[in-house]
């Protein structure tokens, strides 16, 4: 047996390296390493793109220490290390300490969102021994890029993004109001969940309301852990136009009056467009301070035409129309001399019995024409300032009949038969049954005034005269006609009650 002095007497011939590999301390170099236990990741030390991994020290003589990390489709994927060729997803990582000792390592630049397992590599100048590969762990996904808008509704915005191309067991997209933001008051926040979160690229948030500025934002999960994209531009909802309500006090011949609810939406314009009957060119009419006005007023208009109006709202995402409201403006009557305005002459006698059998009716067009009163002189016209058609000498008038509340009066004149007149308003603030009392004080009025100098004239019944022709010498003095007469004269058309 040799003693410890025989040991270093050896030692001496065989020189520094005599005994290496045969310390219980180190191994042997001369023994094939060992395999080693499988890696395992640190709780929480997952990132997007970085891992750590631990395992026991290996305790035997190495040269080398490395991890090797694999992307694998399935957590059950048999033999993942099969063919394994390092590429953009496959990587490994050589140990920069004393091999032997090691017992953890960093991995970095792995690629988000995607499953991975590892193994250990170790050798020395007998040969190598792998690991078995560690249970799979997944990287965070990456955060997205911020979702951008591609069109909207009055009620909901369709977003567009990148498909996100990697491990996701959910994606959302959040909506926030743009004044609450992201950083406000977490119940403010909309959260919509997108199928197919891996390969999705639009989603339509709806039930938004209308006119409205919100932010959006992609919220990325998968086992690990959540992402939060980026924020996006403001995103607009399209503007509800509201309906028109006619403020009936400012119609009359040539002007319209509507008002409308505030609209507290982001407008860029809001616009009152309208077109005639008649003339059919579309004006539009601008309307200041669009979020907070609630009336416009319309002139210019023609009389007695049927206006088409509606209102248009508009932001950057779009325009929305209101409901069509149509309006007939006032007929022209103007206010001329004492009074003024349209009367329509009831047919008398317009029925009789036939045979006995049944009520058949003669049906006749009432006579319509604009009447003036001035003094005691009742003139009638075509149309306002238009031609005369003839005229009547208040003196003459022996009663006036009116029941209220009704539109119609009774001119009683001497000699002639009893006329029945049907007053109108065309202005829909006046009712006729106030007007016509209104045309029936004035024509007592008239009737109790001491004659005028038209009093003086020659005549001796109601005086009618239909305006001369241009064509006729205009006579000196004017000859009364009977009221039959002028009736007869008139066209008789049929007139349905």
């Amino acid at each position: 047996m040799m003693n410890g002095d025989g040991m270093d007497d050896l030692a001496d011939v065989m020189g520094d390296d005599f005994g290496f590999g045969y310390d219980d301390d180190i191994g042997d170099p001369n023994v094939r390493p060992k395999r080693p236990l499988p890696p395992k990741v640190v709780d929480g030390s997952l990132t997007h793109d970085e891992a750590v991994v631990v395992f026991p020290e290996q305790q035997q003589f190495l040269e080398l220490l490395k991890v090797q990390v694999v992307a694998v489709s399935s957590p059950n994927q048999a033999n993942p290390f099969e063919n394994f060729a390092l590429d953009s997803f496959n990587r490994e990582y050589k140990c920069e300490h004393d091999p032997k000792t090691a017992t953890q390592m960093r991995l970095d630049g792995l690629v988000s969102g995607t499953m991975y397992a590892a193994r250990l590599v170790v050798a020395n100048p007998s040969g190598s021994a792998v690991s078995p590969a560690s249970r799979v762990f997944v990287t965070l996904p990456k955060s997205p890029s911020a979702p951008e808008v591609v069109d909207a509704q009055t009620d909901s915005i369709n977003f567009k993004f990148p498909a996100q191309e990697q491990l996701l067991t959910k994606l959302v997209i959040q909506v926030v109001l743009e004044e609450f933001g992201f950083e406000g008051d977490e119940s403010q926040v909309i959260s919509f969940e997108v199928n197919k979160p891996p390969k999705a690229t639009t989603y339509k948030c709806e039930g938004l309301a209308c006119g409205t500025a919100y932010r959006a934002r992609l919220v990325v999960t998968n086992e690990t852990g959540s992402a939060v994209g980026q924020v996006s531009s403001q995103a607009l909802t399209v503007p509800n136009a509201s309906d028109l309500k006619e403020d009936i006090t400012k119609r009359s011949s040539n002007t319209v009056g509507f008002s409308f609810s505030e609209h507290q939406q982001f407008l860029t314009r809001l616009v009152l467009e309208y077109s005639g009957k008649k003339n059919r060119q579309t004006k539009t009419l601008n309307i200041d301070k669009p979020r907070e006005a609630t009336f416009v007023l319309v002139d210019g208009l023609d009389a007695s035409e049927t206006y088409s109006f509606k209102l248009i709202a508009t932001n950057k995402s779009g325009s929305t129309t209101g409901t069509t409201i149509k309006i007939t403006t006032v007929e022209a009557m103007p206010e001329l001399n004492d009074m003024s305005g349209w009367m329509s002459e009831v047919p008398q006698n317009s029925g009789k019995k036939t045979l006995g059998r049944r009520l058949s009716m003669r049906k006749q067009k009432p006579k319509r024409f604009f009447f003036v009163v001035d003094g005691k002189l009742l003139t009638w016209f075509d149309e306002p300032h238009g031609e005369e058609v003839g005229f009547v000498h208040l003196g003459k008038v022996k009663d006036i009949v009116h029941d209220p509340p009704s539109s119609l009066f009774e001119l009683h004149i001497k000699g002639q038969p009893t006329v029945m007149y049907n007053v109108e308003s065309p202005n829909p603030n006046v009712s006729a049954d106030d007007l016509c009392d209104k045309w029936v004080n004035v024509l007592r009025e008239a009737t109790s005034k001491k004659h005028s100098s038209m009093s003086t004239s020659s005549t001796n019944s109601v005086s009618i005269l239909p305006s001369p022709k241009p064509s006729e010498p205009v006579a000196v003095e004017k000859q009364p006609i009977p009221l039959e007469e002028v009736e007869d004269d008139m066209e008789d058309d049929e007139f349905g009650f």
